[in-house]
């Protein structure tokens, strides 16, 4: 007996499962085709609790319509008996059902003791929310009519904020537009072999074609343009007046050069040249430095230095297409320094110098620019020719030539 009891509940369990399963997506169904349905419109309705309110609900009607057309809903009079026992939004619903109108507007006026009460509601029939309201009360006379007008204002300045607002889980119901800097610019939905191209920005902005996407959920952007890193992008789209700005995409390097001073050479100046033997990581490079030293005081000797660094180095860490960056670099330079004195026997000397380490920290823009700050730590070979000892460079100091400057990248 108990196992049959038990095998009855199973089955009933089971068939109430199977009903629910049936009558779920029945129910989306259905939902959706009403909400289809729906004209772009707002109907207006009045409805009193006694009939001494009647005279002030038709005002506060006619006073909603005028209001919401001003502010640019396509507002229509509802005339026809309602039941005024019933709450707004149940009558609201009631009406934006038999209208087929997405909003509804009901103006609903009552007198409490000696003092006349109102309120004007803005509903949005497709998940009940109110979007718009405002209410007061006041002596029933004539004085309260301009109090009525300001209550529809209010209540129409708010719904049409919120006109446009998304709502969670509803397909929606435009096309997405989308701005870039980057002209040309191809712009697809999804990534990878599944993604489905939306077109190619031109004049700035893209107006994608309709697709199937549901309000707050994430929409997967990805954009791509010859000679450039691509860029995956997720967006919630916020409403149809709402352009979703695509960031700017970052130039490939190939090459750079750059212009900068050193705080041990400031008057002097140095270039660079790099060359990517893979695009945004490895490189190698060619600087020169040229720069007097001259203390300016009585006795200094005028002496001129140039140096030529040859090196690679590499990018650390960050992806390729990031704006703040790191890089590493070695290699060896030659200093070959000029004393200006007619009466010094030897005015030519050359140093040579190997670079143990030095990092650089970079600032990339999309417009192919970039800033630099590097520190270098050089070690002297001590050549019988040159002028520096053996050791490190800046033996009375931290071993470190600090350079800052600008490059160029294509």
């Amino acid at each position: 007996m108990s196992t049959r009891i038990v095998s009855s509940a199973y089955r009933a369990f089971l068939l109430t499962i199977l009903l629910f399963g049936v009558a779920l997506p029945k129910a989306r169904a259905q939902d959706a085709v009403h909400q289809e349905a729906l004209r772009p419109a707002v109907a207006v309705v009045s409805v009193w609790t006694n009939p001494e309110a009647a005279p002030f609900a038709e005002p506060l009607a006619s006073a909603l319509l005028r209001e919401l057309a001003a502010a640019g809903f396509r507002a229509e009079a509802h005339a026809g008996a309602l039941d005024a026992s019933v709450s707004d939004s149940d009558l609201a619903e009631r009406l934006s059902a038999s209208a087929k109108v997405r909003w509804t507007a009901v103006a609903r006026c009552q007198i409490d003791g000696r003092r006349l009460v109102w309120r004007a509601s803005v509903y949005d029939a497709l998940d009940g929310a109110l979007i718009g309201s405002d209410s007061q009360g006041a002596f029933p006379g004539l004085s309260a009519l301009p109090l009525l007008d300001q209550s529809a204002a209010a209540a129409a300045r708010d719904a049409w904020k919120q006109k446009a607002r998304v709502i969670p889980g509803l397909p929606l119901e435009y096309r997405l537009r989308f701005s870039s800097v980057d002209e040309g610019a191809r712009i697809s939905f999804g990534t990878g072999e599944g993604a489905r191209e939306a077109g190619v920005i031109e004049g700035g902005t893209l107006l994608a074609p309709f697709t199937a996407f549901r309000a707050e959920e994430p929409v997967v952007v990805s954009i791509e343009k010859e000679g450039y890193w691509p860029k995956v992008q997720v967006f919630r789209p916020g409403g149809p007046d709402e352009a979703l700005e695509l960031p700017p995409l970052m130039p490939r390097a190939g090459r750079m050069v750059s212009l900068g001073i050193s705080t041990t050479r400031l008057l002097g100046a140095q270039g660079e040249y790099r060359h990517f033997l893979s695009d945004d990581a490895l490189f190698l490079r060619a600087a020169d430095s040229l720069w007097l030293q001259y203390t300016f005081t009585p006795g200094s000797i005028p002496v001129l230095h140039n140096e030529l660094r040859l090196g690679a180095g590499a990018y650390l860490f960050l992806p390729r297409d990031s704006k703040f960056r790191i890089a590493a670099s070695t290699g060896f330079s030659g200093i070959l320094t000029l004393a200006f004195p007619k009466n010094l026997d030897d005015k030519l000397y050359f140093d040579a110098t190997f670079d143990a380490f030095s990092l650089a920290f970079e600032w990339h823009t999309p417009e192919s620019w970039m800033f630099f700050l590097e520190q270098r730590y050089p070690y002297s070979l001590g050549l019988d020719a040159g002028l520096l000892p053996r050791g490190w460079v800046q033996s009375d100091g931290p071993p470190m030539i600090l350079s800052a400057g600008v490059m160029k990248r294509w």
